[in-house]
């Protein structure tokens, strides 16, 4: 894996379903800078999903990422649900598209750019699909943690 993210400021973690970088400073802001740079870790590293994360760690109660999602590893996003987290989604870069299924069939699709400002929430025991209409997207993710690899129940 090619590291853009210095290890004296930088903690990388490969356990969860992309790879999380977790800053070790008390204080991180995300400015252009550092969007810059997930999109070199992301190309240099085949193109990987990846998050830098806000929280302390995978057992925070509040999970706070930034997310970027490759469409050449999105190819087939899974159709799942969350039986006990809400999530709320906001657009940083790119455009994320968001179908929300009932019965197996889309019962709506959203959109979500920089440019039209929306803020999301999806529902617990929700069916939905999160994906990239463009070749990347960057959005802030947050929701009730702590993680569980085994969280998500697939359609």
């Amino acid at each position: 894996m090619k590291n853009i993210f210095s290890p004296s400021k930088f903690t990388i973690d490969k356990s969860g379903n992309s790879t999380a970088i977790y800053p070790k400073q008390k204080y991180f802001k995300i400015d252009n800078k550092v969007i810059k740079k997930l999109i070199l870790f992301s190309k240099g590293n085949k193109n990987c999903n990846v998050r830098i994360c806000l929280h302390k760690n995978s057992k925070q109660i509040l999970q706070n990422m930034i997310v970027l999602l490759n469409k050449k590893n999105s190819t087939k996003p899974p159709i799942h649900k969350h039986l006990l987290k809400d999530e709320v989604y906001q657009v940083i870069y790119g455009i994320l598209k968001i179908d929300i299924y009932k019965k197996k069939k889309i019962f709506k699709k959203m959109t979500l750019e920089k440019n039209n400002n929306l803020i999301i929430r999806l529902k617990k025991n929700e069916f939905h699909k999160v994906y990239p209409k463009n070749n990347i997207v960057i959005f802030h993710e947050i929701r009730p943690g702590p993680f569980n690899k085994n969280d998500s129940i697939y359609l």
